[in-house]
């Protein structure tokens, strides 16, 4: 049998105040079950779910208007699908937040140890904060997907249900591959018969990194095959970044490979820095040939580097 509480029980129970409750409910976050005879507002134990929803939320950065727009149409039904999607995004949160934590630790420590601002943190940082605002666009943007979905499937007049519906409106005779762009949280190819999907690969494409990793988890991919199919691709532009970066920096680094000590044959910049520095001044050209052969060699790098690039996000387009 349903419990009820009145606005009071209901208030203390939550550990919030009565003004909280009757600001929710005049906003339409929070309506009660019904109004009994008295007059009294009665909420059930189904309200306490949809407050905590809108406390996380409102925790995590939501204006009272995004949340009213994301339980609105809450059910019952909906309820574990959106605790799970706050406990990814408080995971990230949580994950961001030890990046800013680390990132203000090494600016701080650097600005201490030699008086100077390190500008490179500084922009961290701005990347980090930005960081946040999208992993929370993004948990809105897949909510209210999953809300218009859910609207759709509930007072939509088409039977069959909308992507059913839609499915048989294709032909997938003699289709091999399929390419949909905008493929939000891959809802379409789950409602798909085996039969249909059978011997065809299917490519699936969205602008929201977080829509691509919904559609794989809908879709039943394990957290292996999401890694390599798409968290790791679209890694690949960073760390193809990364890796030009650190080669060019060893590339023309002479520090170490001569604080280690000699080796034949010498390391081309070990090589360069050992001519220019000799007494002798009739080396200086010879030196200055070198460092221009390391220069070429790094402009030649960056071009392969655009080049293998290109193909790479153009492969990444394909496979989400």
């Amino acid at each position: 049998m349903d419990q009820y509480y009145t606005t009071g029980e209901f208030a203390r129970m939550a550990h919030v105040t009565i003004r909280t409750i009757r600001y929710y409910d005049k906003k339409g976050l929070l309506k009660p079950s019904f109004i009994n005879e008295s007059g009294y507002r009665m909420y059930s134990d189904e309200d306490f779910l949809k407050l905590q929803k809108i406390l996380s939320l409102k925790y995590l950065g939501f204006s009272l208007n995004e949340i009213g727009n994301m339980t609105i149409h809450d059910t019952s039904a909906d309820i574990l699908k959106s605790l799970k999607m706050q406990i990814g995004l408080v995971h990230k949160k949580m994950e961001n937040l030890e990046q800013m934590e680390k990132a203000l630790q090494n600016t701080t420590q650097i600005l201490e140890e030699t008086n100077q601002i390190d500008w490179t943190g500084i922009l961290n940082l701005i990347h980090l904060t930005d960081m946040e605002k999208m992993l929370v666009e993004q948990y809105k943007n897949g909510e209210n997907l999953n809300i218009r979905i859910s609207l759709h499937e509930q007072y939509s007049q088409n039977k069959k249900g909308w992507f059913p519906w839609l499915l048989e409106q294709m032909d997938f005779d003699g289709a091999r591959r399929i390419l949909e762009i905008g493929c939000g949280n891959g809802q379409l190819w789950k409602k798909a018969e085996p039969s249909v999907l059978k011997g065809k690969y299917i490519c699936l494409s969205d602008l929201s990194d977080g829509m691509i990793r919904d559609a794989a988890e809908n879709l039943g991919a394990s957290p292996v095959s999401s890694f390599f199919q798409i968290t790791l691709p679209l890694s690949v532009p960073v760390i193809s970044r990364a890796f030009l970066i650190i080669f060019i920096f060893a590339f023309g680094g002479y520090e170490l490979p001569l604080l280690l000590g000699s080796t034949l044959p010498r390391a081309l910049s070990v090589e360069t820095y050992l001519a220019y520095t000799r007494p002798d001044l009739l080396d200086r050209p010879l030196a200055m040939a070198m460092n221009g052969v390391m220069l070429l060699l790094s402009i030649v790098m960056t071009i392969l580097y655009s080049a293998v690039m290109d193909r790479v996000s153009k492969k990444i387009g394909g496979i989400q």
